[in-house]
């Protein structure tokens, strides 16, 4: 789970899940970020949750995570 900024996310979503299209994960270290939540900050800015491979998504409404939506989510 890691929050990023938009042109992070944009950058996944472009390249299905991989950043900047690399999807070499023969070392285990580079999993496929399979769904994006968008969502308020408490400081009144816009975050984007990142879900990879084998984690379930965590970003529920708190007092952190406001209005969480999805943004992108990878389709097989």
């Amino acid at each position: 789970m890691s929050t990023v900024d938009k042109d992070f996310a944009d950058n996944l979503k472009a390249n299905q899940g991989y950043y900047n299209g690399n999807d070499d994960n023969s070392l285990g270290d580079n999993p496929r970020c399979v769904e994006i939540t968008e969502y308020d900050n408490a400081f009144g800015g816009v975050g984007y949750g990142l879900t990879f491979e084998g984690q379930h998504n965590r970003y529920t409404p708190t007092e952190f995570v406001r209005n969480p939506r999805t943004y992108w989510r990878f389709a097989a």
